[in-house]
């Protein structure tokens, strides 16, 4: 188990970054994005406190006064969600290489966010809109997202060899 002051949470953090970030993620995008919000909010109030001395109360106290970086407003329930997984899974990394003895992440509860109710169009007002679109060079990925369900960067990853005999294949996505 860590004992030395020397052994900090940006010390840990660094060790998660290099080896369990790049495996945890599947996208650079979300890999990122915490990266950054960890960066953001745990080191800049933590980088020095021996990581086997932070607290369940401490990352509680974090995630409650956590703020957007731009003004004074306070992050949304899903980022607040999006923290406590990067900091569970920095914390469960230190446990399981022996380093704490306990994660201050469990038993942490938080507000769910909101659910979302999205407004679609029917199959008649999608027509509609697609008819009024096809002399667009945007009406092919355009098409595809309408009817696939594919996301933005998988359409804008999309190239000629992916389809094949009337199907379209999947192989990589654009961030």
């Amino acid at each position: 188990v860590w004992a030395s002051d020397d052994d900090t949470f940006e010390k840990l953090f660094n060790e998660w970054v290099e080896l369990v970030l790049p495996e945890k993620f599947k996208s650079k995008n979300a890999s990122e994005t915490t990266k950054k919000l960890i960066e953001n909010h745990a080191l800049e109030l933590w980088r020095n406190i021996p990581a086997d001395k932070i607290t369940s109360q401490m990352v509680a106290k974090l995630l409650h006064n956590a703020k957007k970086l731009k003004g004074d407003e306070p992050l949304s329930a899903a980022t607040k969600h999006k923290l406590l997984s990067g900091l569970n899974s920095v914390f469960v990394s230190g446990k399981n290489w022996g380093y704490l003895n306990t994660n201050p992440c469990e038993g942490i509860q938080l507000q769910s966010p909101p659910k979302i109710s999205y407004k679609t169009w029917n199959i008649k007002q999608l027509n509609i809109y697609l008819d009024s679109i096809k002399n667009s060079k945007y009406y092919v990925p355009i098409f595809i997202l309408a009817t696939t369900g594919m996301r933005r960067g998988e359409v804008l990853g999309l190239q000629w060899q992916d389809f094949q005999n009337d199907c379209l294949v999947l192989r990589r996505a654009k961030d």
